[in-house]
This record gives structure tokens, C-alpha cells and sequence, in this order.
């Protein structure tokens, strides 16, 4: 999905459409804090289980769209193709991310708009992580 389509749904959603998007931001609970799309909810992708089916929040959405930090996000990539497997319907990945939104001029959320982030993945969201 490219900017101007992101842009396009959410100008749907700002004119009175609350369910024509949700934004899916799946980096780390301190990355999205640090600073976010506005509206994007921060869902990590072991808060969507493969094995427990579609959720009922997220299917009262007309599209979704996962982004993460910039193109080369694994984290946002995982996250659209587990939507996919569940079967949403219109499951997107924006995949010019954070700073492509950041680049085009468009405005971000959190406690350090603005500022660089400095790692996408904490251990909670690596499989590989021990405990």
C-alpha cells in the first residue's frame, strides 16, 4: 500500500468512518510509545494467536493496514501474513512504515515524535528470546 492510499483511509476514517481502517503497529510496546501513527493501535503479534481464529474487534474493521518501522520491518511483515491466514478481508502492509509516513510531512504521535528509534524488536516479541 503505498502513502497516498494509507493517507486516503485515513481521511475515510477522520470523515465520519470510524471502522474504514485500523492502523496495526506490531513493533515493541516502548517503539510504539516512542512514537506512532495517530489512531494506530499497538498489537504485538503474540496477541494474535494462529490457532484461536479471527478476533471480533479487528473484523469490525473494513480494511487493515500493519505497518512497522520502514520497509525492511519483519515484525510488520509477520503480522500481515498472520492476518492473512486468518482470513481477514482487506489486510494491507504499508510498507514505507514509520518513516515513510515521518518523510512525506504527515504527523506522529508519542513521547519522542520525531526522534530516531533505535531498535524495532524487544525480547517479549523474539521467539528466539529466553525468558
Amino acid at each position: 500500500m503505498s502513502i497516498d492510499e494509507a493517507r486516503g483511509l485515513m481521511e475515510r476514517r477522520e470523515s465520519g468512518n470510524p471502522r474504514a481502517v485500523l492502523l496495526i503497529d506490531p513493533r515493541s510496546a516502548s517503539a510504539y510509545n516512542a512514537e506512532h501513527i495517530p489512531t494506530a493501535r499497538n498489537i504485538l503479534l503474540t496477541e494474535v494467536p494462529e490457532d484461536l481464529g479471527r478476533d471480533r474487534e479487528l473484523s469490525a474493521f473494513d480494511t487493515l493496514v500493519v505497518y512497522g518501522r520502514d520497509p525492511g520491518s519483519a515484525i510488520a511483515k509477520a503480522m500481515t501474513k498472520r492476518l492473512m491466514q486468518l482470513k481477514y478481508d482487506d489486510v494491507y502492509l504499508f510498507a514505507a512504515g514509520l518513516e515513510g509516513w515521518r518523510a512525506a510531512g504527515f504527523p506522529t504521535e508519542g513521547d519522542a515524535a520525531g526522534e530516531p528509534e533505535t531498535a524495532e524488536l524487544e525480547p517479549q516479541n523474539d521467539p528466539s528470546a529466553s525468558r
